[in-house]
């Protein structure tokens, strides 16, 4: 095997970036942050004990899991994809390099950084050694799982950017890939529980062994018998059971890797295309962008609305796509009402499902901005654009409104039916008010429409910086979405320092002056606990504000001319 120039090279391109330095070090400062923000209440009170260790280490191992599970994606899903559109792939194929030396190549240059990031939990997740409730061996274990997430994320990402030479159709391929192989059996495993007549539930159990998460779920229910093991109580929770759930997502990861090998060596072998595939693409590529006059006037429509409308909008069905998915959301919410009755209306299951499309909305906006710009910037074609009349300006007020008339009537029907089912059909939980919930949910359906409305600003902004869409996507999400949650875990409880007393303040003030009635007291009691639902919505909003449209917005409007040039010249060059 001939590993070793493309290994040099990726590494050598990996060195040269600020971010292989510094994430090592930002993620033991997250982790480290996190402990800190975890155990500081309990210091206070002078309560640390073994339950204290369970919950920080459980608390590491969820980010640990998420870091493992998708970093790898992020990183090596254009790997491949990007030397196809450059070209440069068959140009190593010129060499004495085999298909297989590639794909190992850069198994191992991206691969390295992310293994010693995830190298840098090792030590904080040891901590909770210290605090009890926790062994060694479930140590070891954790660290195993993490270890073989993280070879099946990357693993995943180059399967997918072997087959794919878009950049942001290989991202969402990829990261749908990861969630069939991570969540498809479990989902199989709840729809086949409920068929025992079909004989297949043993069948679709043994299948959960595809997933990292059934070694992760039968670690803890090794370890900590009080928790639950998702459908898993069947299977051994010790013995060979952890072992074979470990072995099979790994053979999974090198099948993927040999998958991908054999993929790019038709390109070292210039093998012939086959006629049928051939005839399936131009098939597909006539559904997507129409023929004749059903093209021409689907070209007209979007020309009336702005020129730069037509050029991110071609494709016929992209109007679809969000239709096609708020109303298959909204028909699974109400199968699932029918077939299981008030389950589905429970306050956990609703806004967990409500949070999951919301975030998978945003995260959709902010790919539509970014990959509007990211290829055209990349190549330089984006330079032509901004000579012409509609200048920069005119390109950013098109993409904008390219993602109006893509997203505004879903998301409304989506904001309308939430609504709608929040304030009739859903039941509050045994320890939750009605109100509350309401509320909650109402001000999640808010910071939907605010977040969709800012975090366009932000993905265009990275996307000129680095030509990479789903480099923009990345940032955008850690920006626009994580950073703002990080800022209501480590604050909620300075601010309940503030609203508590203030809103007892308010209650006392009525006790002196009149005799407060029940109503009263029902509003100053629900003000009392809804000061972590506003202190939330006050952060988004005021983060929308000053980062994305007074920050990013003025950034991207006054410097996209010299953005697009520099990145123009640096191409030539």
């Amino acid at each position: 095997m001939n590993l070793f120039p493309v290994l040099g090279r990726e590494l050598q391109i990996s060195a040269r970036k600020p971010l292989t330095h510094r994430l090592r070090v930002v993620i033991v400062f997250v982790c480290l942050a996190f402990c800190g923000r975890t155990l500081f209440p309990y210091s206070r009170m002078g309560n640390m004990g073994a339950g204290q260790g369970m919950n920080l280490f459980l608390t590491l191992t969820v980010i640990a899991v998420l870091f493992s599970a998708f970093a790898g994606v992020f990183v090596c899903s254009d790997s491949l994809s990007r030397e196809k559109r450059d070209g440069t792939l068959e140009l190593l194929f010129l060499t004495n390099l085999r298909p297989i030396d590639v794909v190992f190549g850069k198994l191992f240059a991206h691969g390295l950084n992310l293994f010693y990031g995830l190298l840098a939990f090792v030590p904080i997740l040891a901590m909770t050694l210290q605090m009890g409730g926790v062994s060694l061996a479930l140590v070891g274990k954790t660290v195993l799982v993490l270890l073989n997430c993280l070879f099946l994320s990357i693993a995943v990402g180059i399967f997918v950017s072997s087959i794919s030479k878009d950049e942001r159709k290989a991202l969402w391929a990829s990261i749908g890939l990861l969630f069939i192989i991570y969540v498809g059996p479990y989902i199989l495993i709840e729809y086949t529980s409920r068929n025992w007549e079909w004989g297949f539930e043993a069948s679709a159990r043994l299948l959960s062994f595809i997933s990292p998460l059934t070694a992760m779920n039968l670690i803890l229910d090794g370890g900590f018998n009080g928790l639950p093991t998702s459908g898993l109580r069947g299977l051994n929770a010790g013995g060979m059971g952890f072992y074979i759930a470990l072995l099979v997502p790994h053979l999974l990861a090198w099948f993927l890797l040999y998958r991908s090998g054999r993929s790019i060596a038709r390109l070292a072998l210039d093998s012939p295309r086959s006629t049928f595939f051939d005839a399936i693409r131009e098939r597909w590529h006539y559904f997507l962008y129409g023929r004749g006059e059903q093209r021409r006037v689907h070209r007209q429509w979007l020309l009336d609305h702005h020129p730069m409308t037509w050029m991110v909008m071609r494709e016929k069905l992209k109007l679809k796509y969000v239709w096609t998915f708020v109303v298959s959301v909204l028909f699974i919410w109400v199968m699932g009402y029918m077939f299981n009755g008030e389950i589905m209306a429970e306050p956990t299951l609703l806004i967990s499902l409500g949070m999951f499309v919301h975030f998978f909305l945003k995260i959709w906006v902010a790919s539509e901005a970014a990959s509007a710009i990211a290829e055209d910037r990349r190549t330089g074609a984006l330079e032509l654009v901004v000579t012409t009349p509609l200048g920069a300006h005119g390109i950013v007020h098109g993409i904008f409104k390219a993602s109006l008339l893509q997203f505004w009537k879903p998301v409304l029907l989506l904001v309308a039916a939430e609504a709608l089912l929040v304030c009739t059909i859903v039941a509050p939980g045994r320890d939750q008010d009605i109100s509350l919930l309401r509320f909650q949910y109402l001000a999640a359906i808010g910071m939907l429409v605010a977040d969709m409305m800012s975090i366009g600003w932000v993905a265009m902004w990275h996307a000129l910086k680095t030509g990479s869409s789903h480099k923009a996507i990345g940032r955008s999400v850690v920006w626009m979405l994580a950073l703002p949650w990080v800022i209501y875990f480590f604050g909620f409880q300075t601010w309940d320092m503030v609203w508590k007393p203030a809103v007892s303040h308010i209650h006392y003030w009525l006790h002196d002056v009149v005799l407060p009635t029940q109503d009263q007291l029902n509003d100053i009691k629900f003000l009392h606990q809804s000061g972590h639902i506003v202190f939330w919505c006050l952060i988004g909003l005021a983060w929308n504000f000053c980062y994305a449209w007074r920050r990013t917005r003025h950034r991207v409007l006054s410097r996209f001319q010299t953005m697009v040039s520099e990145s123009s010249l640096e191409w030539k060059s």
